[in-house]
């Protein structure tokens, strides 16, 4: 859980960019949407309200949350799903190895 408080994402206002750069996000004109002026990376306010997305191809299901402050990333359930199968498939091929080298 988030140790700082979240706060609902006004689409209408303006924020600093999550990117780590200068920039800072405004609303485009007939989108649900958020742009960057400086580093130009579109960012949608997901339907809970509470978290933006960045829409690109190189970044897949990058988000974050604001605090009222500051942007914060979230954890996201594809990363924790990638982690288990992970060391699922770590510990089958394990048991393998050993198995093997019993024989």
């Amino acid at each position: 859980m988030p140790s700082a408080k979240v706060n609902k994402i006004d689409a209408s206002g303006t924020y600093p960019c999550p990117c780590r750069r200068q920039g800072h996000l405004s609303p485009i004109m007939l989108m649900d949407a958020l742009g960057c002026e400086q580093c130009h990376h579109i960012f949608i306010v997901k339907p809970d309200g509470y978290t933006i997305e960045q829409c690109s191809a190189h970044y897949p299901h990058r988000t974050w949350y604001w605090t009222g402050r500051h942007w914060h990333p979230s954890r996201s359930r594809n990363r924790k799903l990638y982690w288990s199968l992970l060391l699922l498939s770590l510990c089958v091929g394990l048991i393998i190895v050993i198995w093997l080298v019993v024989l």
